[in-house]
Parts: structure tokens; sequence; C-alpha cells
């Protein structure tokens, strides 16, 4: 294992600037560490103000003011600039998250940066999840501690 294969067991961000010998001294000391290989997502979690949104490894979830689709409906209503069906948030087999814009009318952005429609988009620990111009998620990680 070398020092650019192994990422933070909190937050999956890549350690590279540790050396081998940190890695070991980490491990013995029972500090979580993974290699990208085996490293993955276990859920998502997106903070709407004081409502939480998890999505679970394998599937995906809807965010919009539709109660009848979106988990989130009940913190989205209050913005009549989201849409109905505005993006999907999902977590692949692998442990990838992603968000996706649904075609929205007000668009999706991540960090600030508007993502293309219909198209996944990375979604990393500390993210900011933006739908439209003021519904903000704040996004972390559950890592995977198995790898699965």
């Amino acid at each position: 294992m070398s020092a650019t294969d192994v990422v933070c067991g909190s937050c999956l961000e890549p350690l590279e600037q540790i050396g081998p010998a940190d890695i070991e001294r980490a491990e013995v000391a029972g500090a979580v560490t993974f290699t990208q290989r085996d490293a993955g997502v276990a859920s998502v979690h997106l903070r709407f103000r004081d409502e939480e949104v998890a999505v679970v490894r394998g599937s995906t979830v809807v965010l919009g003011r539709d109660p009848a689709v979106s988990p989130a409906a009940g913190v989205l209503t209050e913005f009549d600039n989201v849409s109905r069906r505005h993006a999907v948030v999902g977590v692949e087999e692998n442990g990838s998250a992603w968000v996706r814009d649904e075609r929205s009318t007000n668009g999706t952005f991540v960090n600030g940066q508007p993502i293309p429609a219909a198209t996944p988009t990375p979604l990393r620990h500390g993210d900011v999840l933006r739908l439209a111009a003021n519904a903000n998620a704040q996004v972390s990680f559950t890592p995977a501690k198995d790898g699965h």
C-alpha cells in the first residue's frame, strides 16, 4: 500500500501528505484508513436546515417539493423556486456518490458551481448542494467500514 492510495476513513479524502511509516503508525494506533479501492460511501447525508435526508448505498432519493416522490419535500416546500422534482442524489453499489439535476427550472449547484442537467456530478464530503437560489444542504458521508 502506498501513501497515495490511502484515504481518510471519516471523510474519504486522499491522504497524500503522509508516508508509509505514518500509515503503519496510524493503523497500529487504531486510526481508520482505507485504500482507495476499498473505500466507499455507506450513505450520504444532506442537511437542509434542521432536517436530514439520507441516501444509502445502492439507492437514490429525489429532491423536490412533491411530497409523493421526495422525502425532503417538507423542508423544500417553502422554496417556490425549487422544482417539484428538482434533482436526484444517489450512491452507487461501489460507494461513489453523485447528484443529477432533473432539468429543473432554476438549476442545481455544487459548491456554488452549476451542474449540467441530466448528468450525474460527483459529490464529496463537505460539499454544499444548492437547489435553485437558496435551498442549501451540507453534504456529509458515512464511510463503509468494510469496503461495502
